[in-house]
């Protein structure tokens, strides 16, 4: 005897929504967008945000890594693996809707500044409302790991789609680097490659070096350069950087801190070598 069981009120589509779309409504995503996706520091997050958001916090867990999708993936993959279904995180998922309302949130705050943002902000949305309207709490985490992973998935995709052939082409692990080279690279408000208006800039380190004066080194982006941006392919980034650093040149030297261009320091001194073919 064969039988089939469905349950009452469940959307019989409800896993097919979860796990499609993301592609189509990151296309549009540039390198400083998927920063905010998939990365940003707490300091990064309560910069860029005047204070209103910072990293997720779980009972039991603590406060997440990263506030977007690395963060809950860093969980994710181990619940999924292990079918951990007593982890914090699936006992949060449970209890409420929090987690959820926190990533929609979080996207359609920065989409005033970086509108790109909007499209993903509604992808989120509609999947977790479809989610809340449907299934029962018991299967928030099943639904919710589909949707977080369909979405770093598609978001991975475009990362490696916007990098260097050498990138696109290589081994998994060449691409995972690029992918991870993306957490330092962010429009925080306090720490600018222009004095005048919001510019993209690389941390000298996070979380701790992720913001204001402290956040972009002249030692630090020279080393990181060519592996973070002339490897991968993101020549613009790399000449925003030079070309903020070198005006601030004086006597062959350059700032250890940038400082938004304003008021940069030469706490510790480092000669530029420049050689003309």
């Amino acid at each position: 005897m064969i039988f089939e069981t469905q349950l009452e009120g469940l959307d019989p589509n409800l896993d097919n929504i979860c796990s499609s779309g993301a592609e189509d409504a990151f296309q549009d995503l540039d390198l400083v967008d998927l920063n905010v996706l998939l990365f940003r520091a707490e300091g990064e997050e309560m910069d860029a945000t005047s204070g209103e958001i910072g990293a997720y916090d779980i009972p039991g867990v603590g406060k997440l890594k990263y506030c977007g999708l690395e963060g809950w993936m860093h969980l994710l993959k181990h619940i999924i693996q292990h079918n951990d279904l007593g982890h914090a995180l699936c006992g949060n998922l449970r209890d409420g809707t929090w987690a959820q309302d926190y990533i929609c949130n979080r996207l359609f705050k920065q989409a005033t500044s970086l509108p790109n943002l909007q499209k993903p902000a509604e992808w989120f949305k509609e999947r977790f409302d479809r989610v809340k309207a449907t299934a029962p709490p018991y299967l928030r985490p099943k639904y919710f790991a589909m949707v977080i992973s369909e979405a770093y998935k598609a978001a991975r995709h475009v990362v490696i789609e916007q990098c260097s052939d050498f990138i696109a082409s290589g081994h998994s692990f060449t691409q995972d680097l690029a992918v991870v080279s993306l957490q330092m690279h962010g429009l925080v408000q306090t720490a600018s490659l222009d004095p005048f208006k919001g510019v993209p800039s690389l941390a000298a380190g996070l979380p701790h070096f992720a913001t204001g004066w402290a956040r972009c080194w002249g030692r630090d982006v020279f080393i990181s350069l060519r592996g973070l941006f002339l490897t991968t392919g993101h020549f613009e980034a790399a000449k925003a950087h030079i070309l903020a650093f070198a005006s601030t040149l004086k006597h062959g030297l350059i700032p250890n801190l940038l400082d938004s261009v304003r008021n940069p320091r030469l706490v510790s001194r480092w000669v530029v070598a420049v050689q003309f073919a």
